[in-house]
């Protein structure tokens, strides 16, 4: 079964999407993201998204561990 979709990415302190991305996982605990850089469409960075049984995440882009997440039962709301 195949997953996909589109996401932002944002960072602390900023009010804008730093990447905008399109994802695609083929397993339930794997994510791939091709991004573009909202602020310089040449950078076209690709990074994973790993999910553990305990719903913990990792965020990485060639193998660097960007951060680490913890699944919530928090349903996301996006500011209009």
């Amino acid at each position: 079964m195949l997953f996909e979709g589109r996401a932002e990415l944002f960072v602390a302190g900023r009010e804008e999407h730093l990447f905008r991305c399109f994802w695609g996982g083929t397993t339930a605990d794997s994510i791939h993201m091709d991004c573009i850089s909202a602020d310089d469409e040449t950078q076209k960075p690709v990074f994973t998204l790993q999910v553990s049984a305990d719903g913990t995440a990792r965020l990485s882009e060639a193998g660097k561990n960007l951060g680490i997440f913890q699944r919530t039962e928090q349903i996301p709301t996006r500011k209009e």
